[in-house]
């Protein structure tokens, strides 16, 4: 065959390729047409919820709904006064009429631990894994370093907790002004929660009848041994996690991820006497506003409060400032041995020399690290500032760790040089020889 001839069967070889893909390229979008128009319309996906995540500020909040109040009894076996529970619902509603719950994200932030809530005035001593009767956190608005300048996300959790403050009590003040509920025969809301409005309704802050979700702590002073609130450290929001079941059978239904992205206890990362170690961990929870509680708060003045849980939750032991490095950084001790320093030492390194600071591999000393205060226990002979007390395993400020108060004095040992035989009896020769 001729260079020619071999060129035209190669040309004419392409030409057949082409022209049967061509065909076959022409079935396939006929019938993939012919499906698409026999095929039934799939459904759009229906949301399920709205998730409001950090660094998203498009959110429209005007669309929150929040329901008129209802009232719950609820009878007690023991034959005293039922409870009335009053509560508003607050979702946003869906393409579909659906009630879409609101989630929303908050900052990555370092608390101490979970803490336990018990019943009203349990001892310390009794406040076990077997009466507990739910879990919180101390959540901070923001770290130390930022308390002057938070970040864009701590920014973002502090205003979405402001905005849900507000929606609460507009909402509240609206139905304290419609006339049911001015008449205490035919009120939808608690008296107390009227009363408590009417009485800050004509000052320059209406709001304040609903209990903030932040507030400053409190911090003991170290000589007095007062409580005072300190306006020196982050302010705190104590935000519950979802359980159910009763105290002795209690099941914690929010999500915890450990390191590993594994599932893990909330017992793993609680304090449960003075003597254990502090718990200090990283964690970023994502909360569940539910609605709005309506009722008293002991003495405090206010008488509604917002639903929060947190319902999913990354946790993780923080690393401290003053740990020590995961790798060495000095150079190696190039210096020679001298064989006369292990003289004097039943270990054969030191020469006998007691350092003050002890084993080198016991306990660090973290002496200087202040721990961030939190709430304390109340007791009977305390005044009680709500109508469901919340008692904290962890301990706040200065009364929080027992290994982080303050500093013991170090007493020095003395250098003791032990003698030793052999060497005299060989001074002893020398001297002798030498005569």
């Amino acid at each position: 065959m001729s260079t020619k001839q071999s060129k035209n069967s190669t040309k004419n070889s392409a030409n057949n390729t082409s022209a049967s893909s061509a065909a076959t390229s022409k079935v396939k979008s006929n019938d993939t047409s012919k499906t698409q128009t026999n095929a039934p319309k799939l459904k759009e996906a229906q949301p399920t919820e709205v998730f409001i995540p950090l660094g998203d500020n498009t959110f429209d909040w005007s669309t929150v709904v929040i329901t008129e109040p209802t009232t719950q009894i609820f009878d007690k076996k023991d034959g005293s006064p039922p409870i009335e529970l009053t509560t508003s619902k607050a979702f946003v509603r869906g393409p579909q009429g659906q009630e879409l719950p609101i989630y929303f994200q908050l900052a990555k932030e370092t608390v101490w631990g979970i803490n336990g809530n018990w019943e009203m005035f349990t001892p310390k001593e009794k406040q076990t894994a077997e009466n507990l009767k739910g879990f919180q956190i101390g959540y901070p608005l923001s770290s130390l370093e930022n308390f002057t300048n938070p970040n864009a996300d701590e920014k973002q959790t502090k205003d979405t907790f402001d905005t849900i403050h507000r929606l609460t009590a507009e909402f509240i003040i609206e139905e304290c002004k419609k006339p049911i509920n001015a008449d205490p025969e035919t009120r939808k809301i608690p008296t107390v929660t009227y009363n408590n409005y009417s009485a800050v309704r004509k000052t320059k802050n209406p709001h304040q009848f609903v209990k903030p979700i932040y507030e400053w702590g409190k911090s003991v002073d170290k000589v007095t041994k007062a409580k005072f609130v300190n306006k020196e450290k982050p302010q705190t929001a104590y935000l519950k996690l979802v359980t159910r079941g009763k105290i002795g059978a209690l099941k914690c239904e929010t999500q915890i991820y450990g390191p590993g992205d594994k599932l893990v206890s909330p017992l793993k990362y609680m304090k449960f006497s003075d003597t254990a170690p502090s718990i200090l961990t990283d964690v970023e929870p994502v909360v569940h506003w539910e609605g709005i509680f309506y009722g008293g708060h002991g003495k405090t003045g206010y008488g509604a409060s917002n639903k929060l849980r947190i319902v999913q939750m990354n946790i993780a032991p923080a690393q401290r400032a003053n740990s020590l490095p995961k790798r060495r950084m000095v150079p190696h001790n190039q210096a020679i041995e001298n064989d006369d320093s292990a003289e004097g030492s039943e270990g054969g390194d030191g020469g006998g020399f007691q350092s003050p600071l002890g084993d080198a591999q016991g306990e660090i000393n973290t002496n200087d690290f202040e721990t961030e205060g939190q709430e304390d226990n109340t007791t009977p002979d305390e005044e009680v500032h709500t109508s469901e007390v919340v008692v904290e395993a962890n301990e706040g400020a200065e009364e929080m760790s027992a290994t982080e108060e303050d500093p013991q004095p170090v007493v020095e040992q003395p250098v003791v040089v032990k003698s030793n035989k052999k060497k005299d009896e060989l001074i002893a020769k020398r001297k002798k020889h030498s005569s």
